[in-house]
């Protein structure tokens, strides 16, 4: 958790941002989805557009590799939470964590 919070500081020192991103421990998806609401980025839904809607701060969940369970979707989508994909190819979480930040930024127009 240390490294994660030290490589979120120093990336956001990086970028010039006033405020690092939010890394937050691991939660176990069930809770995740009972607490917060936004959009999970899973194969097989709409592709991201510059219609979603981001709220500030928005919570991206990404799926584990061999994706979502089929009771995790049906109560992400029972919950309210949206779901986007990005796009056809299979992204390793790490590649898909900052394709999907990439695009929220792109999205709020913090890339300029």
């Amino acid at each position: 958790m240390q490294r994660w919070l030290r490589i979120a500081r120093e990336s956001s020192a990086l970028a010039g941002r006033s405020h690092a991103l939010e890394v937050g421990a691991p939660t176990p998806v069930g809770e995740m989805l009972t607490s917060r609401r936004g959009y999970l980025l899973t194969g097989g839904a709409p592709a991201w557009t510059s219609g979603l809607l981001l709220d500030s701060p928005v919570t991206l969940l990404i799926g584990p590799e061999g994706g979502f369970t089929a009771s995790e979707l049906e109560t992400a989508t029972t919950l309210g939470w949206g779901r986007v994909s990005l796009g056809p190819r299979t992204l390793r979480v790490e590649t898909a964590t900052v394709a999907a930040a990439t695009l929220a930024f792109w999205q709020s127009g913090d890339l300029g």
